[in-house]
């Protein structure tokens, strides 16, 4: 955890050093640096035989948290246009 933590300092450190001094290099960095990490997270997944082997059960629940959300979020929307009186013309 502490490596993380510094790793997370020396990167704000370097960009508040950074902040006036635009490259185009900065931006390619962070890209390739985002791939990287999403490429590890796949391996680490992958290796992990108890989220690998349980992968079907986890899609369902996401899955269906991710249904209950919409609606939730569709319904509050509703709720909140028609106590707004939006839909009056």
């Amino acid at each position: 955890m502490f490596t993380v933590i510094s790793s997370m300092l020396a990167g704000m450190a370097a960009g508040f050093a950074l902040r006036r001094h635009k490259s185009r290099w900065q931006q390619h960095a962070v890209t390739a640096l985002i791939w990287a990490l999403l490429f590890m997270l796949g391996l680490g997944i992958g290796s992990n035989d108890g989220i690998f082997n349980s992968l079907g059960s986890i899609g369902l629940r996401s899955a269906a948290i991710g249904t209950a959300a919409t609606i939730g979020s569709a319904a509050a929307s509703w709720l909140l246009w028609k106590k707004t009186g939006r839909d009056r013309r």
